[in-house]
Protein backbone atom coordinates (compact mmCIF):
# COMPACT_ATOMS: atom_id res chain seq x y z
CA UNK A 1 0.00 0.00 0.00
CA UNK A 2 3.14 2.37 0.75
CA UNK A 3 4.26 1.54 -2.57
CA UNK A 4 0.50 2.62 -4.49
CA UNK A 5 0.89 5.95 -2.26
CA UNK A 6 4.08 6.64 -3.43
CA UNK A 7 3.01 6.07 -7.12
CA UNK A 8 -0.13 8.36 -6.12
CA UNK A 9 2.54 11.13 -4.89
CA UNK A 10 4.50 10.93 -7.95
CA UNK A 11 1.51 10.90 -10.35
CA UNK A 12 0.64 13.95 -8.85
CA UNK A 13 3.81 15.67 -9.78
CA UNK A 14 3.49 14.88 -12.76
CA UNK A 15 0.17 16.20 -13.89
CA UNK A 16 1.16 19.41 -12.11
CA UNK A 17 3.90 19.37 -14.38
CA UNK A 18 1.85 18.52 -17.37
CA UNK A 19 -0.50 21.19 -16.43
CA UNK A 20 2.35 24.12 -16.53
CA UNK A 21 4.11 23.06 -19.30
CA UNK A 22 0.67 23.29 -21.39
CA UNK A 23 0.03 27.06 -19.80
CA UNK A 24 3.50 27.72 -20.63
CA UNK A 25 3.22 26.54 -24.46
CA UNK A 26 -0.27 28.23 -24.72
CA UNK A 27 1.66 31.51 -23.55
CA UNK A 28 3.97 31.45 -26.34
CA UNK A 29 1.12 30.72 -28.81
CA UNK A 30 -0.21 33.80 -27.91
CA UNK A 31 3.23 35.37 -28.13
CA UNK A 32 3.54 33.62 -31.68
CA UNK A 33 6.90 32.01 -30.35
CA UNK A 34 5.39 28.19 -30.82
CA UNK A 35 3.00 26.68 -33.28
CA UNK A 36 -0.74 25.44 -32.46
CA UNK A 37 0.72 22.36 -32.93
CA UNK A 38 3.02 22.46 -30.25
CA UNK A 39 0.50 23.85 -27.61
CA UNK A 40 -1.70 20.22 -28.73
CA UNK A 41 0.95 18.55 -27.74
CA UNK A 42 1.48 19.96 -24.85
CA UNK A 43 -2.11 19.61 -24.39
CA UNK A 44 -2.17 15.27 -25.71
CA UNK A 45 0.54 15.11 -23.05
CA UNK A 46 -1.31 16.77 -19.72
CA UNK A 47 -4.65 14.77 -20.53
CA UNK A 48 -2.10 11.96 -20.63
CA UNK A 49 -0.81 12.79 -17.49
CA UNK A 50 -4.24 13.39 -15.65
CA UNK A 51 -4.91 9.62 -16.92
CA UNK A 52 -1.91 8.33 -14.73
CA UNK A 53 -3.02 10.51 -11.78
CA UNK A 54 -6.49 9.10 -11.90
CA UNK A 55 -5.36 5.52 -12.60
CA UNK A 56 -2.92 5.93 -9.44
CA UNK A 57 -5.40 6.88 -7.34
CA UNK A 58 -7.43 4.06 -7.80
CA UNK A 59 -5.20 1.79 -7.70
CA UNK A 60 -4.57 3.44 -3.86
CA UNK A 61 -7.79 3.66 -3.39
CA UNK A 62 -8.00 -0.50 -4.20
CA UNK A 63 -5.02 -1.13 -2.57
CA UNK A 64 -6.66 0.51 0.84
CA UNK A 65 -9.71 -1.04 0.57
CA UNK A 66 -7.99 -4.46 0.53
CA UNK A 67 -5.84 -3.80 3.17
CA UNK A 68 -8.98 -3.01 5.27
CA UNK A 69 -10.57 -5.81 4.78
CA UNK A 70 -7.53 -8.29 5.60
CA UNK A 71 -6.76 -6.21 8.60
CA UNK A 72 -10.14 -5.25 10.07
CA UNK A 73 -12.99 -6.95 11.18
CA UNK A 74 -15.55 -4.69 10.56
CA UNK A 75 -15.62 -2.07 7.24
CA UNK A 76 -12.84 0.81 8.56
CA UNK A 77 -11.37 3.37 6.61
CA UNK A 78 -10.36 5.85 8.71
CA UNK A 79 -6.37 4.49 9.51
CA UNK A 80 -2.97 5.54 7.86
CA UNK A 81 0.11 3.44 7.02
CA UNK A 82 3.33 4.19 8.30
CA UNK A 83 6.47 2.65 6.43
CA UNK A 84 8.70 1.39 9.00
CA UNK A 85 10.27 -1.39 7.38
CA UNK A 86 13.39 -0.70 8.65
CA UNK A 87 12.43 -0.37 11.97
CA UNK A 88 13.89 -2.92 14.32
CA UNK A 89 11.73 -5.89 16.03
CA UNK A 90 12.98 -7.20 18.70
CA UNK A 91 13.27 -10.80 17.68
CA UNK A 92 10.67 -12.64 20.97
CA UNK A 93 8.30 -10.24 20.40
CA UNK A 94 8.38 -11.01 16.94
CA UNK A 95 7.70 -14.58 17.45
CA UNK A 96 4.72 -14.27 19.63
CA UNK A 97 3.41 -11.86 17.27
CA UNK A 98 3.46 -14.49 14.34
CA UNK A 99 2.04 -17.52 16.56
CA UNK A 100 -0.55 -15.11 17.76
CA UNK A 101 -1.67 -13.94 14.23
CA UNK A 102 -1.08 -16.97 12.60
CA UNK A 103 -4.74 -17.67 12.52
CA UNK A 104 -6.17 -14.40 12.52
CA UNK A 105 -4.09 -14.08 8.86
CA UNK A 106 -5.86 -16.97 7.48
CA UNK A 107 -9.35 -16.06 8.48
CA UNK A 108 -8.41 -12.45 6.92
CA UNK A 109 -7.47 -14.55 3.43
CA UNK A 110 -10.33 -16.63 3.59
CA UNK A 111 -12.44 -13.24 4.01
CA UNK A 112 -10.82 -11.44 1.36
CA UNK A 113 -11.63 -14.12 -1.08
CA UNK A 114 -15.23 -14.41 -0.09
CA UNK A 115 -15.49 -10.75 -0.49
CA UNK A 116 -13.61 -10.50 -4.39
CA UNK A 117 -16.16 -13.29 -5.38
CA UNK A 118 -18.70 -11.54 -3.70
CA UNK A 119 -17.96 -8.52 -5.98
CA UNK A 120 -17.08 -10.60 -8.81
CA UNK A 121 -20.93 -12.31 -8.92
CA UNK A 122 -22.13 -8.69 -8.13
CA UNK A 123 -20.19 -7.28 -10.73
CA UNK A 124 -21.59 -10.26 -13.18
CA UNK A 125 -25.31 -9.53 -12.25
CA UNK A 126 -25.27 -5.67 -13.20
CA UNK A 127 -24.93 -4.60 -16.05
CA UNK A 128 -22.09 -2.12 -16.86
CA UNK A 129 -20.23 -1.63 -13.35
CA UNK A 130 -16.68 -2.64 -13.62
CA UNK A 131 -15.58 -3.97 -10.35
CA UNK A 132 -11.37 -4.57 -10.08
Amino acid sequence: MAATQRKLETAKRNADEGERFFKVAQDLEAGGEVAHADVIKAELQMRERQRALQEAQLAFLNARLDFSILIFQNFEENFEVAEDLHAPVPLQRSRRCRRERRGTIRTCARRLRRFRRQTTMFSERVPGICLR
